[in-house]
């Protein structure tokens, strides 16, 4: 039946191929859900939010770090899926910890501090370096000759001079991609369009973005 069908009456599709570590991106990252933590002291017989404290999270993938806001109240998202020791200071108050395993859901832990000195002390984390997250092809099927968008990710803001992540087709003659995508500072992502040519058949395109030494397809 398709034989007898007119070439010309055949459909002229290009096919993007994204491969499996880009489809399960975050279940291979080993992170989880975010992990809220509030941070209380005691004044005049009532729990109220402690501002400033110093929160940090310690684990087999390193140290993070953050301070309370105005509620008393710091956040990690995508905290690591692993035993965490969790610990919250601050200035005349006893510091406090605690360890629990974080698991793959969103969890809240909460301290109530007293005044004195001592106990443990949250040391601020250097922040961790910038990469590559993921990349995205939408739509990830056109027909050849129609254009395609591309979005690429960081695992954080772009540092004040901006992030380079460089681009590439394994089939340039049936799509292309600029040689690389600026994330502009304070960003955290970028899109760049993917051009593509009318083929004969269904074509498998493998676009790839790499930055930092990581690379993603």
């Amino acid at each position: 039946m398709l034989n007898s069908t007119p070439d010309k009456f055949l459909p002229r599709c290009l096919r993007f191929t994204l491969v499996a570590g880009l489809l399960f991106a975050f279940q291979s990252a080993v992170h989880a859900g975010t992990l809220t933590v509030n941070v209380l002291r005691t004044k005049s017989n009532a729990s109220v939010p402690l501002v400033g404290a110093q929160v940090c999270i310690s684990g087999n993938s390193g140290a993070q770090s953050t301070t309370t806001n105005n509620s008393g109240t710091a956040t990690f998202a995508n905290a690591p899926q692993e035993q965490l020791t969790l610990t919250a200071s601050a200035n005349g108050f006893i510091g406090q910890s605690i360890q629990f395993t974080m698991v793959a859901a969103d969890k809240t832990e909460s301290f109530l501090l007293q005044p004195g000195s001592g106990g443990p002390i949250c040391n601020p984390a250097p922040p961790p370096p910038v990469t590559l997250s993921s990349l995205v092809l939408n739509p990830t099927s056109v027909n050849g000759g129609t254009a395609s968008q591309g979005t690429v990710t960081l695992s954080a803001v772009a540092p004040p001079a901006g992030a380079a992540v460089s681009l590439s087709s394994n089939n340039t003659s049936a799509a292309t991609v600029p040689p690389s995508v600026n994330v502009s500072a304070g960003s955290s992502s970028a899109t760049f369009p993917v051009s593509t040519s009318v083929v004969s058949s269904a074509t498998s395109v493998i676009i790839t973005a790499s930055n930092g030494g990581t690379s993603k397809t």
